[in-house]
This record gives structure tokens, sequence and C-alpha cells, in this order.
């Protein structure tokens, strides 16, 4: 991976079953029951949910997640494991200061945002739309419900933006913690 666009095709690819910090899933069209649609939303957190990172009464658990983090980054072989989960944990509060509260994610009329292909290009341009999600074998689909719309386009903001050793060592955090189950 050599630029913040190739993370985030990278982190469209199922094969890696990584946190993403756009998640995307089919599931029936809420609005339209007799179709299937993809959908786009806010993710990419390690911790429970936004809160979790921005309230004070969850700092005990903040540290110990930084430290698991690093514990695991160590475990692979990862250099200077500690600096790369502070990083890792500056990046997912970045992404959790965007995200919606439980609150607002759960009010079903602000959650349905249709968008052509062309549409998400212009909201949220700062994301390579196409080539994630020919990377998540989508890509001939003609419109994604986005169900956060604000966070997406945030979370693709902060991704652009974010240095490519960041992007690469989130991406080998999550993908380990995605595959525990199945490392030794």
């Amino acid at each position: 991976l050599a630029t913040p666009e190739d993370a985030a095709i990278a982190f469209f690819n199922p094969a890696w079953r990584a946190k993403s910090p756009i998640g995307s899933f089919v599931s029936v069209d809420a609005k339209r029951p007799d179709r299937y649609a993809v959908y786009l939303g806010q993710s990419g957190l390690g911790l429970p949910n936004r809160d979790y990172y921005l309230e004070g009464k969850f700092a005990d658990k903040q540290q110990k997640y930084k430290s698991y983090v690093a514990a695991t980054l160590a475990r692979a072989g990862i250099a200077d494991a500690e600096h790369a989960a502070e990083d890792i944990y500056a990046l997912e509060l970045q992404i959790a200061q965007a995200h919606w509260d439980p609150a607002k994610r759960r009010n079903r009329d602000l959650t349905y945002n249709l968008k052509t292909i062309e549409q998400l290009e212009s909201f949220a341009p700062d994301a390579p739309w196409r080539a994630m999600l020919s990377a998540a074998e989508l890509g001939g689909i003609d419109e994604v419900i986005v169900r956060e719309d604000d966070a997406v386009a945030k979370t693709a903001a902060i991704i652009a933006a974010t240095p490519i050793a960041t992007l690469r060592n989130y991406l080998k955090f999550h993908l380990i913690n995605s595959n525990a189950d199945v490392l030794p």
C-alpha cells in the first residue's frame, strides 16, 4: 500500500476479514423490500462505539485498548508497536469524532440516503468509491444507500489525509484482530 487511496481500496477487500473505517454490506432495501441494496456506513472502531473514545468515564478502557493494540502488534513482530498503537488510536479517535451517536443512528429516516455512484463521488470525493466497491466485488452496482451520510464523508476525508504508515498499521492490527480466532 503506497497511498491512502490504496489503503481505502484494501479496506473494502472482503478476503482480509478486517475492520474498515467505512463499512459495506448487502441487505434488503429498507424502502424497496423487493430488492437488495448495498449499504455504506460508519465503522472502523476497535472499541464498541464512539462514546468509548469521547467520554472521560471510559479512560481506563481507552488505555487498556491502546495496550492491547500495542501488545497485538508486538506479538506479530511489528516494529515500534507502542508508537503504532498510539497512531492507530489517534486515527480511531478522529473516526469516532465523525461518527453519529447511537440515538441518531436509530432514526430510520436519517439512515436512508440513496445515492447513485456519481452522487456518492460528488458527496464524498475523498474516496475512490468505484475502486473500493470493485474490491468488495460490488463494482457493477449503480447506487448505494449511505446510512450515516456525513460520517461517511468525514471518514473518507480523514482516511485521505492520514499518513500511509498509519493506515498500514491500522490495517495490520485489524487484520490480526479480526483473524485472531484462527491464529496461534
